[in-house]
Order: C-alpha cells, then structure tokens, then sequence
C-alpha cells in the first residue's frame, strides 16, 4: 500500500470526529416519507376508540342468543340494530350476527344463530394501544408507514434529514453521468439534497459551487463534491475545497478509489468522490453511508441472508475494496475486489467491505453481505 494513502478507517474517524448528528426537527407526516425518525413514536390514544362493527349486520347481545339455531331460534320482543363496519356498537350489544340470521317480522323478532361476545366486533384499542411504540428510532419512514401513521392519529412526527450538498464537476466533454447517479442514490438516503454542478473544472466555478451557504439556509451537514479528485492536469475539486480553507486529506487506501479527499471545512465533513462510476460507488459505500448513519443516528440495516461465495475474491494486502455481490441459486457471485462494471452493479443485490487486513475470501467461505440501497433482484 503506498504510505500516502489514508485508511478507511481513518479517514471516517477524521470525518465524524466532532460532527454532531443532523438536528432533530418536526415535520408533517406527509413530508416525512424517507427520512429517519429521531426518536420512538408512541401511540396516544386508542384505536378504535370504542367496540366497533367488523362486519354488517345487526348488533346483538351474546347472552339473548345462547343456544340459539334454526330449530329453536332466540325471541327478542325488541327490534335490532343495524349496524355498518367501522360503525360504534349500540349500548348493550356486543356481537353482529348476519341480516339473514335474524327474522324481519315482528315483534317478536327471532335470532337463528348464537354468537360468541366479541363475534363480528372490533375491540377498543385493537389496532393501537395507548403507550405502545408505533415505530422505533433510527427507522426510515416508508409511504406504507406514513399512510398507517395517519390512521393511527399521528399528524408529525421528530426527523433528522441532514442537507447534503453534491457539487457536480463535469468530465472534460462535459459528462455528468456520475453527478446523477450519486444524486439518485441520495434521493433514498433520507437526506435534504442540493445538487449544483459547476460551469467548468476550473477551480473558481468549483470554489464558487462549494461555499457552504445556501441564500439563508445555512451550512450543511455534508458537503459532497464528484469528478475532479484525480491528478491531472484539469482536476481541481481537492485544490478548489483548500483554497477556500477546507482541511484535506488526499488518497484513500480503497481499490479503485484511490484518488478520493476527504477532510472538514469550516466543520462540516467534505468527501471527493472521483467522477468515475466505479471510484463514485465505492467511495459512497465506503464512506459516505458510514457517514449519512452517523449523522441520522441509524444503526447499519439487517445484511441480507448468508451464504457461500461462488467464486474466491483476491484482495490487495493493506487496501480495503468493495465487493459486490448477485444472489445467484444458492450462493453469491462476487465482482472482483475493487473493480465495479455496470452490468455487474445492476445485477447487484449487496456487497462487502473487506478491511486492509484481509487477504481475500476462498471460495465457499460463508458470507453476508451488506445491503445495496433500495435494491431488490430477482434471483438467477
């Protein structure tokens, strides 16, 4: 490993150090869905609020109908209640048996059937309970949880959604592939996202897009910049982050995103993603979801299911590399250490982070990775 490079460890120790997490802020249920949710949230009341109907029919008294059926029917000189779902149950009732089950003619009205208490009836507090825990810190809010939320009587709930700001710094022809992919990725990451992409690779349209105000809004809580962290002659991202003051680190021990900065300005954490695909996605798994976990305070997702791999995974002594990896049958097939193609990144249902101490995994060596963001494959 060459010396000038940074560890991954290292490199996330520098960028969390002092970095506190996103702060906490209410929002509307309906504005919520992908964030994280900064604290449990409790149910307050009960739901349904009182017994209400499950079915349609009439509302009945167990005890009238004890023993009751079509050969020796109930007799009730009182006309029963009609009743719709979702409707409250009448006092005194706490059953529905079905329209056909009951003679219309009367009084006397006649009940063929008996009925359990509670038969065709939706308990107080079935649904939620005062006090119980909808749904725990560190979760990320889906649409099918919002749209639950809703019915439970939550109207807003407490979010962290740190502001990310992704600097797009074109390729030489102008290619900004790469700015966009990132951008989708950020898009499921629960964060605020403010995408810019520079005029040019020039270090002042970069130094311009990188200042960390946004009119009144603030600093954010990350600074992403993508394409320019390479050594030639027209990359300036790093050079552009020092120049406006930012403390930087240049080179991470990480196969295949070797030319990726990291560093802090002004507090914030800065990472440079290189404007290649593979070096971009390595540098986002490696670093930048460390990162975004930190500042939601979320603990890693469950990995998926273990299994063997399908072929060994050589690794280069003192690098860490990203390995992605297809549930193919029974086993999971491994894209080289550090190389990421396309094709292999679309079929990809998770990948590994091998540390710099590792040498590799045979063949057959039991795995379980880590999960890909949003993604879910079909199996080959």
């Amino acid at each position: 490993m060459d010396p000038r490079l940074a560890s991954v460890d290292d490199a996330l120790e520098f960028l969390s150090v002092d970095c506190a997490p996103a702060a906490r802020r209410f929002v509307e249920i309906g504005a919520c869905v992908g964030a994280y949710i900064s604290c449990d949230i409790p149910a307050t009341s009960c739901l349904p609020g009182r017994d209400v109907a499950a079915r349609d029919g009439f509302a009945a008294s167990s005890v009238d109908l004890i023993g009751a059926s079509s050969y020796n029917p109930s007799v009730l000189m009182v006309s029963p209640v009609p009743v719709s779902v979702g409707e409250v149950m009448p006092d005194g009732s706490d059953c529905v048996v079905d329209f056909g089950c009951i003679g219309s003619d009367g009084p006397p009205f006649t009940f063929s059937v008996s009925a359990a208490p509670g038969e065709g009836v939706r308990r107080m507090g079935a649904d939620v309970n005062p006090g119980s825990v909808l749904l725990r810190a560190g979760s990320q809010m889906s649409a099918f949880d919002a749209a639950l939320l809703q019915i439970a009587g939550v109207s807003k709930v407490s979010v962290r959604q740190p502001r990310v700001r992704i600097v797009g710094i074109p390729s030489a022809d102008g290619c900004i592939d790469t700015f966009e992919l990132i951008c989708a990725v950020v898009q499921q990451a629960g964060v605020l996202p403010e995408p810019v992409i520079c005029a040019s690779r020039i270090a002042d349209d970069i130094m311009q897009q990188i200042s960390l105000r946004n009119g009144d809004v603030g600093a954010p809580d990350l600074l992403i910049t993508i394409g320019g962290s390479g050594a030639g002659v027209t990359d300036h991202s790093v050079d552009a982050l020092r120049r406006v003051g930012a403390q930087m680190c240049h080179g991470l021990a990480l196969s295949g995103s070797t030319t990726i900065g990291f560093g802090r300005l002004d507090g914030c954490p800065v990472i440079a993603l290189p404007g290649r695909f593979d070096g971009a996605l390595g540098g986002w798994l490696a670093l930048v979801t460390p990162m975004l976990e930190h500042l939601c305070v979320i603990c890693q997702p469950e990995p998926l299911e273990s299994g063997p791999l399908l072929r060994k995974v050589s690794s280069a002594p003192g690098m860490s590399d990203v390995v992605l990896l297809a549930r193919i049958a029974n086993g999971w097939a491994p894209s080289p250490a550090g190389e990421m193609s396309v094709a292999q990144a679309l079929l990809a249902n998770g990948y590994l982070l091998l540390g710099p101490g590792s040498e590799g995994l045979a063949e057959g060596a039991v795995v379980r990775p880590l999960r890909l963001p949003g993604r879910w494959r079909a199996r080959s």
